[in-house]
């Protein structure tokens, strides 16, 4: 008897919602007949072996454990090979010689499988004559 008196209730307040405009009103009465939800507990985790359950320390230790604690140092030699080196840059295009490219081809690995322009290494190991070499240098090198 008293879940029938419940159900008409409901219904009848169902009944007056409209649809389009009493939807926080819905929501509300949802919520309510959820009796809503109990408060999370706080969660632990342990680092190290402790376990760490406030808030602020479990982001204090998750920013030790993902950022580096070695202070960042360069030596002198470094910062002036690495100021050479810019500027002797070519507007980043790179300078080849034919020494270079017969020294590159002869070093690679002799592969079947064609790289992005179709040509295999074994293609080039075997047509890399001399001649073929001053007829090749353009496309490896830039003016």
């Amino acid at each position: 008897m008293v879940d029938e008196h419940k159900c008409t209730k409901w219904l009848e307040h169902l009944a007056t919602f409209n649809r389009h405009v009493g939807l926080p009103k819905l929501w509300k009465t949802v919520k309510s007949l959820n009796k809503g939800q109990p408060a999370p507990s706080n969660q632990s985790i342990t680092f190290n072996g402790k376990i760490v359950s406030d808030a602020r320390k479990i982001a204090t230790k998750f920013n030790k454990q993902f950022t580096s604690i070695v202070k960042h140092s360069s030596s002198r030699t470094a910062r002036i090979l690495t100021r050479k080196k810019k500027s002797r840059s070519n507007n980043g295009e790179p300078n080849f010689s034919s020494d270079n490219t017969k020294k590159a081809i002869k070093q690679a690995k002799a592969s079947k499988s064609f790289g992005p322009d179709n040509i295999s290494t074994l293609h080039l190991k075997s047509i890399w004559v001399q001649p073929v070499s001053t007829t090749l240098q353009p496309c490896f090198t830039y003016p």
